[in-house]
This record gives structure tokens, sequence and C-alpha cells, in this order.
């Protein structure tokens, strides 16, 4: 058995290394949240430069244009109006082929469509004998079976846009996921698409617009 006095001893020494050891977990504890302050403080500095100097969206497009018309036949359709974010957005050629191009808007500097970095969605392709008509292609919306967890509360149905031309807008489902609202129309033998992830109507009108308005 210790005795009294040894007890206290053995008491303060244990108190002392338990205070001890706090002081240099705290002291290496606060170290590492420094650092991760700084690191964060530095990344959002960069992120909010970048959105901050992010060009106009007919420049954020522009440097994807010699990659397109070296590849494709399809007239250009790219809007000059997107809605802008406190965040920087990309624009990534997924798809080009001579009949064909596809982009993604993401808030990746790599986003191949993808949910989580997906921010909308530009294509144009070649209407052929096999292509759908728009209304066959997103039939399925109105089938009463069809029971997504959350719908757009706007209709799907036929817009008017600017020049004369006439477009279809598709509202957003969710699923496990969000898609896109869309607008798509047709011009000249080709078909264009533009969206944006659980827009609304008068945004992917607005965009659609900009497109059949842009050189």
């Amino acid at each position: 058995m210790l005795s009294s006095n040894s007890t206290k001893k053995f008491f303060w020494f244990t108190c002392l290394v338990f205070v001890s050891w706090l002081f240099i977990s705290e002291v290496k504890l606060s170290h590492a949240l420094g650092a991760y302050a700084t690191d964060s403080k530095t990344q959002s500095t960069i992120q909010l430069a970048q959105a901050a100097s992010q060009p106009i969206p007919q420049q954020v497009l522009s440097s994807t244009l010699s990659k397109l018309k070296a590849k494709t036949r399809v007239p250009l359709k790219l809007p000059t109006q997107i809605p802008q974010e406190d965040y920087p957005l990309y624009i990534t050629v997924n798809t080009v082929t001579p009949d064909q191009y596809e982009l993604t808007i993401g808030t990746d500097t790599d986003c191949s469509g993808g949910n989580y970095c997906r921010y909308g969605t530009i294509s144009g392709r070649k209407i052929t004998p096999s292509t759908p008509s728009v209304e066959d292609e997103y039939a399925f919306l109105n089938d009463p079976s069809y029971q997504p967890s959350v719908r757009s509360t706007e209709k799907m149905g036929k817009v008017a846009l600017d020049n004369g031309v006439e477009g279809y807008f598709i509202p957003y489902v969710c699923g496990a996921n969000c898609d896109d609202s869309k607008v798509i129309w047709e011009q000249g033998g080709y078909r264009y698409l533009v969206g944006i992830k659980s827009g609304d109507k008068k945004t992917v009108v607005d965009m659609a617009n900009s497109a059949i308005s842009s050189r």
C-alpha cells in the first residue's frame, strides 16, 4: 500500500503529466489549424480571384471555338448569356464530331457531365431521318407511370424564341439527382440545346435566345 504522502505525490505527478500533454496537444492543434486556415484562405482567394476576373460568357466560351470549328460542321450556337455565380465556371468539350458537339458548363476544370460538377449543358447536332421529334424523345415525362421524386412546377411545351424560332421547353425532374431544364430548337437542319441544372424556364429561354443571336 502507498502511504498518504506517496499517494499525494503520485496524484500531483499524474496531474502535471496530464497538463503537460494538454499543453503540447494544444500547441500542435493550434499549429495545424493555423496551417489549415492559411491554406483555406489561399485557396479561397484564388477562387475568388478567378471568379472576379472571369470574363463575360462569350469570352469564356471563345476558348472552345477553335477546337469546335476545327472538328465539326455543325454551325455553332453558343449562348452569350449564362447565369453567373460567385464561383468560377468552366466549359468542357465532351463530344465533338463532324455532326455533333456537346459541352458541359461545370464547376470543375474537367467536368464530363457528372452530377457533382455539372452546372449546365450546350449541344448541337445534325438532324437525321432517325432523329426522334422532341415530343417523342421526352414523352416519358407525361407518362402517368413516371413519378420522379421532385418535378419542376413549370410545364413542358413549345416556346417562342427570337428571330421567329420555335423552341421546346423541357423542365427538370429529380430522382437520385436533378437533371437540367432545357430549351431545344431546330435551325437549318440542326438541333440545338441549352440547359441549366434545376433551372427555371426564363433562364434557359434567355440562354437560348442569346445563342440564336450569337455570331
